[in-house]
């Protein structure tokens, strides 16, 4: 086998100059999806669906790349009500009591907002 040609090591630092650029990336995301989830976070105690111009699409909320290009694979693009109702407030770090019927998306609603907030620990 011939060795890597140019400096000894340079594939390395290289991998690593990448592995930084990247993490670095992935602050200046969180940092901005933090700021938006401050500047968009509906009113204590509101509902979201009485609000005009309130979120209508997973694109529209403040939530993490990766989360947004899953949501898209999957084919989930338009929130239901009880999503467009809950997620806001759970964005926000608040506690939400919703019901709604079977197949209404609750799960969705409740399980977005806890992984995105698992992605920022």
């Amino acid at each position: 086998m011939a060795p890597p040609k140019g400096r000894p090591g340079a594939g390395k630092e290289g991998k690593q100059r990448g592995k930084f650029v990247k993490r670095q990336s992935d602050v200046d995301e969180l940092r901005e999806l933090e700021e938006r989830i401050v500047a968009e976070a509906p009113g204590p105690g509101t509902n979201p669906l009485a609000e005009k111009g309130g979120p209508q699409l997973f694109s529209d909320l403040p939530i993490s790349a990766r989360s947004r290009k899953g949501l898209e694979k999957a084919g989930y693009t338009q929130m239901k009500e009880i999503q467009r109702a809950c997620i806001p407030h759970l964005l926000a770090g608040r506690d939400v009591l919703g019901a709604a019927k079977t197949g209404s998306g609750k799960t969705l609603a409740f399980i977005l907002p806890m992984i995105e907030r698992l992605y920022r620990l």
